[in-house]
């Protein structure tokens, strides 16, 4: 049961706010507006009440909340009482359901908003034009069409003093505001209380991914429900929570996860998005059915506080990972001495050349420059590597050849340390290629790269670098020429 002081607690000691009054309130209390007569009780607020007759319904609330010996206590309270009439104004299942000892919370939050703690008469609550309500909600007093009103409701009658405070009459029960939108979840909270993506949240801790998506992002997660899960077969889905499995599982769990908070609309526009994994997701709309890398969007933009869930009707699987071509394995110094992964030219197509400074094909490094600023925008590089296997036609050092190709032929495409080509001491990289597509037989033979490392031909020596055979096999490695926008963007 709620005390005096308890009472008291909730108004927080001083319930009227002074913020001044309207004009209509200025007018209400001047000397032309009309006061109502004061009546004045021997007894407290509710046995006033109780005793006017009018307030049956009242009573009865009061005691299936509990206020009862509170609102008798010391006071001072003003209370702003809705006759039997303005309870019957509510539907009667709902009055039957609020005296109900399971909703007496509610019921008490109701019957607080009617109550104001200090001893406030007509005038000056006019005047002031609100008053805190135990309830902890701000009461707006005013004059309506020459009526005072509370909240919206007439007050019938004013000044009913009591001994611990003063009555006024009003003709409508007040019922409180809703209640302020409870705090944003976050993401992984989200889901948890969706109830359908367990599994979701179960990958996700054994993944030690929930301190992440619970922290600032924002994020955007492609969410698979349960049933998106159940899609796996069980023996996958089992291994994949096991921990000697947690980098596998992570890597699926981070396709679904962008960063940034992207709703439908604009991930629709943009048509991709690079996820945490290093994948880019492709969204797209086929008939009207708008998917991620194939998986139906069933529901999208639930807003978190960290970011948003979009909800997908399969789990997304990275792309299978393809091995390193043996090629973008090896290290090889370049010109200056420096050491230089071959794995830095994935992605593009490679033409090796072995040159020699002083050969009958010598003159090929023109072309092979020329061949090389042709294609260089479309992703080909020339690579050439020096070799003294054959007569003897290269003895400089690296230095010297660096001159020379510079000097004489204006070369500006990537060379390297001088190499063996041939026998036991061949480099790594000509045993390759030779392994391959066969031995090399003189200088300035080329061998052919794919984007992929894949070893694609051999020339000979004779093939100039802008031989038709040779420029035709590089247009088909490297594909139809992009668009500029395409160029823009897997540059």
């Amino acid at each position: 049961m709620l005390s005096t002081q308890s009472l008291r607690t909730l108004a927080l000691a001083t319930s009227l706010t002074a913020l001044g009054a309207s004009t209509a309130l200025a007018q209400c209390c001047g000397d032309e507006a009309k006061a109502p007569t004061e009546t004045v009780s021997a007894r407290d607020v509710v046995d006033t009440a109780v005793a006017a007759g009018s307030f049956k319904t009242l009573a009865k609330a009061l005691g299936a909340a509990d206020l009862v010996k509170a609102l008798k206590g010391k006071g001072p309270f003003t209370v702003f009482a809705p006759t039997d009439a303005a309870f019957a104004k509510l539907p009667k299942a709902t009055l039957a359901s609020l005296l109900k000892p399971e909703n007496k919370a509610q019921l008490t939050e109701i019957l607080t908003l009617h109550v104001v703690a200090g001893k406030v008469d007509a005038k000056t609550a006019l005047k002031l034009g609100k008053a805190k309500a135990l309830n902890g909600e701000t009461l707006e007093i005013e004059l309506f069409e020459g009526s005072p009103q509370v909240n919206g409701a007439k007050i019938t009658a004013t000044d009913i003093m009591a001994t611990n405070g003063v009555i006024h009459v009003i003709d409508t029960v007040l019922l409180p505001s809703k209640k302020a939108a409870p705090k944003q979840m976050d993401i992984v909270d989200t889901a948890v209380a969706a109830g359908s993506f367990k599994t979701l949240a179960k990958a996700l801790g054994a993944a030690d991914l929930v301190k992440a998506l619970k922290g600032k992002g924002p994020f955007t997660v492609f969410a698979p429900t349960d049933a998106a899960f159940a899609k796996l077969p069980k023996a996958t889905l089992a291994a994949l929570l096991k921990p000697e499995n947690k980098a596998k599982l992570t890597k699926i769990l981070t396709l679904h996860v962008v960063a940034g908070k992207i709703d439908s609309k604009t991930a629709l526009k943009v048509g991709k998005a690079k996820t945490l994994n290093g994948e880019t997701l492709e969204i797209t709309v086929t008939k009207g059915v708008a998917r991620v890398n194939g998986a139906k969007l069933v529901k999208t933009d639930i807003m978190t506080s960290n970011g948003v869930i979009h909800v997908i009707d399969s789990v997304i699987l990275p792309k299978p990972e393809v091995a390193m071509a043996p090629i973008h394995g090896l290290q090889v110094p370049n010109i200056d001495g420096q050491h230089v992964s071959l794995g830095d030219y994935k992605g593009k197509v490679v033409l090796i050349v072995n040159t020699a400074s002083r050969c009958g094909y010598t003159s090929q490094y023109a072309g092979l420059e020329k061949l090389y600023k042709h294609y260089e925008s479309r992703g080909l590089v020339v690579l050439g590597f020096p070799s003294n296997d054959f007569g003897g036609q290269e003895p400089g050092s690296e230095a010297q050849i660096k001159a020379f190709c510079a000097t004489n032929y204006g070369v500006t495409f990537p060379m390297f340390a001088k190499v063996k080509t041939q026998g036991a001491h061949a480099a790594p990289l000509y045993k390759l290629l030779s392994e391959s597509k066969g031995k090399v037989t003189w200088n300035f033979n080329k061998f052919l790269v794919g984007r992929d490392g894949q070893i694609i031909a051999r020339f000979g020596s004779s093939t100039q670098p802008m031989n038709k055979d040779l420029t035709d096999s590089i247009e088909d490695a490297l594909g139809p020429e992009r668009s500029a926008s395409a160029k823009r963007y897997f540059k």
